[in-house]
């Protein structure tokens, strides 16, 4: 087995070492959509079976790949009724510039119409910019009722300190599916951050015996300087579900792992998030999602819980029991 979150060009090579030379019998691996997507056709081609743990657009289908985040059809499909109904059917785009905040913005486009809303502007922004009064303007000018703001790294981050300092946040809601995945809500400032909404598969401060007891062993081996993130529990999660997968057959050789996951009812674990549990058509897993409400105190207070969301786009699209053969990523629209 053999893990790596980096998505630099030096850990996309490592991981081709891993698989060619070392023989490696599974991968976790991968940050970013563009990561995942340049290690897709490696593991293809070694018929490894390959976890991606983040949330992400949604659509990747192919017979090595598992995913344990979030789809953006899971958070959206909840996230923007759940904004609609609080702030009203008027709503901006704020995204990173390909295509997790491109696909995303297609995702809000279809929930908004679908529930009785209104997309009135919407900005894709490269990585590195800095100055947002441009798209301040614009939001301005549009009068949303509230914004979805899906920034990436430290620079887009600064959005929301910006948005916060223009006065916005008192007449403009805020939310977003990956805020706070990252622990994005300890580096932005109390006022910028509280009030910011987030849809997420965890959140470190669920209170539930089976977080607690995770928590406990987490702060004993690493410390408690900042919370648990989503993404680590993603990671945790598809661990366990490839043992899980390996005990179920016996083995872990690759085939035999991949062919578990796909008999019967698939594979479970009741994780530190809730139950999940891998679909065996689509590779990616049913799960919680929750909202949670940023404070001043740099948390989260949970005010909804969606029990066991399926992935229900990529259910729909992907169907790798039938056609084993599919390598595809489906964008919304598509069909069968």
């Amino acid at each position: 087995i053999a893990s790596c979150l980096v998505g630099s060009e030096m850990c996309i090579r490592d991981r081709t070492t891993l698989i060619l030379k070392d023989k490696v019998q599974a991968l976790f691996a991968g940050l970013t959509s563009s990561s995942r997507e340049a290690i897709r056709p490696i593991v293809r081609r070694s018929k490894i079976p390959y976890f991606y743990s983040s949330l992400y657009e949604g659509g990747a289908c192919d017979r090595q790949t598992f995913v344990t985040g979030a789809t953006a059809s899971q958070q959206l499909s909840v996230l923007v009724k759940w904004a609609i109904k609080k702030y009203g059917p008027k709503v901006y785009i704020m995204a990173p510039d390909y295509n997790f905040g491109t696909i995303s913005a297609q995702w809000v486009k279809l929930y908004a119409k679908e529930f009785g809303g209104e997309v009135v502007g919407a900005d894709f922004l490269p990585l590195t910019l800095t100055d947002y009064s441009p798209t301040i303007n614009k939001i301005q000018q549009a009068r949303p009722d509230f914004v979805v703001a899906l920034p990436v790294g430290a620079n887009q981050t600064g959005f929301l300190e910006q948005m916060a300092a223009a006065g916005l946040k008192s007449r403009v809601g805020v939310v977003s599916t990956n805020y706070g995945g990252g622990n994005q809500q300890v580096v932005v400032s109390p006022q910028a951050g509280e009030g910011i909404v987030a849809a997420l598969e965890y959140f470190a401060w669920l209170d539930t015996p089976r977080n607690k007891a995770f928590k406990a062993s987490w702060e004993k081996a690493y410390g408690n300087k900042e919370p648990v993130t989503a993404v680590a529990v993603d990671v945790y999660n598809a661990v366990h579900l490839w043992a899980k997968a390996a005990n179920k057959a016996k083995s872990a050789e690759p085939a035999k792992v991949i062919q578990a996951f796909e008999e019967g009812e698939g594979v479970a674990f009741d994780s530190p998030a809730g139950p999940v549990s891998m679909q065996p058509k689509s590779h990616h897993v049913r799960q919680n999602i929750y909202i949670g409400v940023g404070t001043k105190t740099q948390s989260f207070d949970i005010v909804e819980t969606y029990a066991s969301v399926a992935p229900k786009f990529e259910d729909q699209v992907c169907d790798l029991v039938a056609k084993p053969q599919t390598a595809q990523h489906f964008t919304p629209g598509a069909s069968n």
